[in-house]
């Protein structure tokens, strides 16, 4: 499942891009993730797809390269705020004022699914789409990750990154 879902009132539309985006664009998330939706109208010779922020229009015939690009553009500023930093989840980026840490994929996938899940995830969850390989499953290696995240945001912002573990799932607690 991807954070990115497109809609229409045309499902075969819908299902296209949703599909030709998902082949593009490996971004796994959970069954219960907030969603970034965004929505397909065919008007007449024209192609519209639009969220509540922006709104993208084409006319037929349309290259998918183009609308997944505009569609990029538009994801790689998309951000979380906690504190005084942003979390951009689509450019693997932290940002306070003018520093940036960029983020490898575990530290960036596990901001990303936390942020996008408010009520936790779970680890076993989280544990599976990080390494879908591993036999047995070793929370010690997850926990040793999330220490890694706090000190480099510790470090670099001067941010405790407050990761809480209670019953199996995960939370970041934002004071």
């Amino acid at each position: 499942m991807n954070i990115i879902k497109f809609s229409s009132n045309n499902s075969f539309l819908a299902n296209h891009f949703q599909q030709t985006y998902n082949q593009k664009n490996k971004f796994v998330t959970l069954q219960n993730s907030k969603k970034i939706i965004f929505v397909i109208n065919n008007l007449n010779q024209t192609i519209e797809i639009k969220n509540h922020e922006i709104k993208f229009t084409y006319k037929c015939p349309f290259s998918f390269n183009q609308i997944f690009s505009d569609i990029q553009s538009y994801l790689s500023q998309f951000n979380f705020k906690f504190g005084d930093a942003l979390f951009f989840p689509f450019s693997n980026i932290l940002k306070k004022n003018k520093k940036i840490i960029n983020l490898n994929f575990i530290h960036n996938t596990i901001l990303t699914l936390i942020l996008f899940n408010e009520d936790g995830v779970s680890k076993d969850e989280l544990y599976k789409i990080i390494w879908p390989n591993d036999f047995e499953l070793s929370m010690n290696k997850l926990d040793t990750h999330f220490t890694n995240l706090k000190e480099l945001v510790k470090i670099n912002f001067k941010i405790n990154l407050n990761i809480r573990s209670y019953q199996g799932k995960v939370k970041l607690v934002i004071n």
